[in-house]
């Protein structure tokens, strides 16, 4: 699918800053089915950022995946498409997903995606992601955020609470 296709097609799926479910099930299964290692990090219910990775990233490329209202009916002319999302910011995924077929296919796999909920009203997604950067949760990731269990002891999980509660 070429990137004005990909376009299109995530054009073609509202994704209202809190309905971004659909176009994120679509990111994710569409970057697998590229090659890339896909995470989902949840950031409130029925709302996740996506991450893919190409190999060990030391350049994450990010952009959200919500838009304002209202939606807005897609359609093309010989040049452009118009629509919620053309310019912000489904068009930009399309383009750095080329970027990154480019990249690899010249040997360049030390990068990743990261595409966030929520940049038009509370940026959820930037500050989850965010605070788990900075608390350097990459294992513990799942224990804040609702996946599973920590390995965390109880006073590094206190800790790492406050952190995350300050942050939002």
């Amino acid at each position: 699918m070429n990137p004005f296709e990909l376009t299109s097609q995530l054009m073609s799926i509202a994704s209202v800053t809190g309905t971004e479910a659909a176009v994120g099930e679509f990111l994710s299964s569409h970057i697998a089915g590229l090659g890339y290692r896909v995470e989902r990090q949840n950031v409130a219910a029925d709302r996740f950022n996506v991450l893919g990775f190409a190999g060990d990233a030391r350049v994450i490329l990010c952009t959200h995946i919500d838009t304002v209202p209202p939606i807005l009916p897609v359609r093309e002319d010989n040049e452009y498409l118009y629509g919620r999302g053309a310019c912000d910011t489904k068009g930009i995924i399309a383009a750095m997903l080329e970027a990154g077929n480019r990249l690899r296919r010249d040997g360049t796999t030390d990068f990743g995606y990261l595409f966030v909920v929520g940049e038009e009203t509370d940026s959820a997604g930037a500050k989850v992601y965010t605070l788990w950067r900075r608390a350097g949760l990459h294992a513990q990731l799942g224990r804040l955020v609702g996946f599973g269990k920590s390995s965390l002891t109880p006073q590094e999980e206190s800790e790492r609470r406050q952190h995350f509660d300050r942050a939002m």
